[in-house]
């Protein structure tokens, strides 16, 4: 006989074997005797989580778990449970801009284009850093463009 048959006849055979051994192997339930299952308590520190759980009478309901601190202005508004109560009016900043007399047009000082003063684009532009102009020429010697 040739080596490569022999090989591949001891190959073949010890591949049986095992292959028979590991079936017995698996086909047999093991069962340890009075061995109860550990559990132990996830000492973990929780996810930050917010939820709010309703929204009535003015008020928004809700708690807070982990790590988190809410705050309504300078002071917490959780309690020790992590049960939060905050009233809408807290969520609510109302900005007054008072547009100087005859002026029809504005721009951000760190910006390159004006807008007229009640445009939507020109409600976005932060009250300290608001330019105004009585007119678009004025706007466009100061280096901005429409």
């Amino acid at each position: 006989m040739n080596r490569d048959l022999l090989f591949f006849i001891g190959a073949l055979l010890l591949a049986v074997t095992l292959g028979g051994l590991v079936g017995e192997l698996h086909g047999r339930s093991w069962t340890f005797a009075n061995i109860a299952p550990a559990i132990h308590q996830d000492v973990r520190s929780l996810v930050p989580t917010v939820t709010i759980q309703d929204i009535s009478d003015g008020m928004i309901h809700g708690v807070a778990t982990g790590h988190v601190r809410l705050f309504g202005g300078d002071h917490t508004v959780q309690n020790s449970s992590g049960a939060f109560a905050i009233p809408l009016s807290q969520l609510t900043k109302i900005v007054t801009v008072i547009i100087p007399p005859g002026m029809k047009f504005v721009a951000s000082k760190n910006g390159t284009k004006y807008y007229p003063v009640n445009s939507p684009s020109g409600a976005k532009i932060v009250v300290k850093n608001r330019v105004y102009f009585a007119d678009s020429e004025s706007a466009e010697k100061s280096g901005y463009k429409k």
